[in-house]
């Protein structure tokens, strides 16, 4: 079973965006996480519909963990 979670943070840089299906793949510094840890920022992707996401745009979102083949540890966009 996933446990989702509930993070919010702020848009560092947007990898990857498909405005027509609303699905982004972007790098966020978590709120409460430190902007000197590693590089600051985890991978976040999903879908994110009514809501343009820019550097520096804040959000919340439900998510998971996990672990792709090929771009390692990032969370997945539930809600």
């Amino acid at each position: 079973m996933i446990q989702n979670q509930y993070f919010s943070g702020r848009v560092a840089t947007v990898v990857y965006k498909n405005e027509n299906e609303a699905f982004y793949i972007i790098k966020v510094v978590l709120d409460g996480m430190s902007p000197e840890a590693l590089d600051g920022s985890v991978t976040v992707r999903g879908t994110v519909p009514g809501m343009a996401v820019k550097e520096g745009t804040w959000f919340g979102f439900e998510g998971h963990w996990t672990t792709h083949k090929q771009y390692g540890r990032q969370l997945v966009i539930s809600r």
